[in-house]
């Protein structure tokens, strides 16, 4: 949903847009209401950054089946030296909110991603469903990682798990782009009187 707002209007030569343009209207339609979206939002950002920190000893020196091998090395080694890894979340423990009853919710959540895995194969656009299918992928990796003790990934996996990374940061990204955008076209939004 926060693609789409970010990529709402496309280019057009009547309209004189030369890319595509924000609707910051459409965003706070599905997101002014909704607090938890976001909360949401942040709360699967931190849990896939606790699975990135937890699994950065394996993913260091992982090999990487590249043409640029040594160029999405360094670039993977960089995102796991980053300090945000190393001094933030330290509030969260991915241990209490899974350890309660383990294999019941791993049961459940191997449940919920057939059901969405199957959901996703009756979508209709193959762009929608790749994207989806990635990012359950991605999903499933983080989930995995901080199930294991000793985390261990195939190549889809961890693709899916940096991809999936990657799109959360940028969808959070997305919502103070949008926000600011819709202050600066209603400047009193937000202000009580």
């Amino acid at each position: 949903t926060l693609s789409i707002a970010m990529n709402y209007y496309p280019p057009s030569k009547r309209k004189n847009r030369t890319s595509w343009e924000p609707n910051p209207d459409y965003f706070m339609e599905k997101f002014a209401n909704y607090p938890e979206r976001i909360r949401n939002l942040h709360f699967s950002y931190v849990v896939m950054l606790r699975a990135l920190r937890k699994a950065s000893s394996f993913l260091y020196d992982y090999e990487i089946p590249d043409i640029d091998e040594e160029n999405a090395r360094k670039l993977l080694q960089r995102l796991l030296d980053s300090s945000i890894l190393s001094n933030v979340f330290s509030a969260f423990d991915e241990r209490q909110l899974f350890n309660s009853d383990a294999d019941n919710l791993k049961q459940n959540f191997k449940g919920i991603f057939h059901n969405v895995s199957s959901i996703l194969d009756c979508v209709q656009c193959q762009q929608c469903k790749l994207h989806g299918k990635l990012a359950m992928t991605g999903y499933g990796a983080a989930l995995k990682v901080l199930f294991m003790e000793v985390p261990r990934l195939n190549d889809n996996e961890i693709v899916g798990f940096i991809n999936t990374i990657v799109k959360l940061s940028e969808s959070i990204r997305h919502v103070r782009e949008l926000t600011e955008k819709k202050k600066k076209k209603h400047p009193t939004l937000g202000h009580t009187n």
